[in-house]
């Protein structure tokens, strides 16, 4: 699956009509994010999305490793699976690898 950066138009790719974050939600495949962002730390992202889709395969990012450890942040994210932790700079194999074992994993709850 290609990675594309979020414009107006990623609704649209997504097979939405309207930017309807519900909808577009359901049909994300997994989430990779970064823990330290402007407005909504990675942590909470993850809670929030997990709320719906408690599956939903995560990669985390990120340039320090979260406060409390891996297992921390698998408590406060929620939902079910495997959340692989890459820290930056990241090669283009582990991301790889990071999304292989995410969807891997994600395959097996269901």
């Amino acid at each position: 699956m290609p990675v594309l950066p979020w414009t107006p138009g990623s609704y649209r790719r997504l097979g939405c009509d309207t930017p309807n974050p519900a909808q577009a939600r359901s049909r994300l495949a997994v989430l990779v994010t970064d823990l330290n962002m402007p407005r909504m730390g990675g942590e909470d992202l993850i809670h929030a999305l997990r709320a719906d889709r408690p599956g939903l395969p995560v990669v985390v990012v990120t340039g320090s490793a979260p406060f409390g450890g891996l297992e921390e942040l698998r408590r406060h994210a929620g939902g079910h699976g495997p959340v692989p932790l890459l820290l930056k700079p990241a090669g283009c194999g582990e991301l790889a690898a990071a999304l292989q074992r995410a969807a891997l994993g994600a395959a097996a709850l269901n």
